[in-house]
């Protein structure tokens, strides 16, 4: 996925729901315990993506799930995935949990 990033087609959706929840970057950052604003910075522009912990944080605190905070990353990952082959019947819609088995 070649789409050029703009403020009408950013990486994410982090910024903008983060401002819609009232916080600034350093609010942010410090409930998800960095020191500075610089990590969510990387994040919103797309610069750099947040590890799997830092994103199930994201999700919790901007009350957002992580794969509409990243649309078009899910989105390139599909398309990825078609390229490759990939049949979406090919997995099941609910994923088993290991506890239930």
């Amino acid at each position: 996925m070649n789409t050029k990033l703009t403020k009408q087609n950013p990486p994410n959706q982090v910024a903008l729901v983060r401002k819609l929840r009232g916080l600034n970057r350093k609010k942010a950052s410090n409930l998800l315990g960095h020191k500075t604003a610089a990590a969510i910075g990387y994040w919103e522009t797309g610069f750099k993506l947040p590890n799997l912990k830092n994103a199930l944080k994201l999700q919790i605190m901007l009350s957002v799930r992580i794969d509409q905070l990243f649309s078009n990353l899910v989105q390139e990952a599909t398309d990825e995935l078609i390229r490759e082959g990939f049949q979406s019947e090919e997995v099941s819609s609910k994923p088993d949990h290991p506890s239930s088995r």
